[in-house]
């Protein structure tokens, strides 16, 4: 997993980060809190960062909007269009429309 991490940055080349974000996206559905790097990521000075994280919990939101926070999401947006992260305000904008209205998902099912 810390491999994958590793190779997941914005910064990495496409062809490298693209697969390493994907790996993570896959892993959601069965461990969820894989989804805090990219909430982490967020919490960045880089608009660039910012915005590839904000992208990859839109592609969550498209396919699997239960796994995310709605709550989480509004807070981070505002903090986002605080410091004028227009790129990832606008991802995570679109991420809060599909995660609207939908229930989360129990985060772990054997007790964890």
């Amino acid at each position: 997993m810390f491999l994958v991490l590793k190779l997941s940055v914005y910064d990495e080349d496409w062809y490298v980060e693209a697969p390493a974000n994907a790996a993570i996206k896959a892993m959601a559905r069965s461990f969820p809190a894989v989804l805090r790097v990219f909430y982490m990521r967020l919490n960045s000075v880089i608009p660039e960062e910012t915005a590839h994280a904000a992208a990859a919990i839109l592609d969550v939101a498209k396919e699997e909007p239960e796994l995310l926070d709605a709550n989480l999401l509004r807070k981070d947006l505002k903090r986002l269009k605080r410091v004028g992260h227009k790129e990832a305000s606008s991802h995570i904008t679109a991420a809060l429309s599909r995660v609207k209205g939908v229930a989360r998902k129990a985060t772990y099912r054997y007790g964890l």
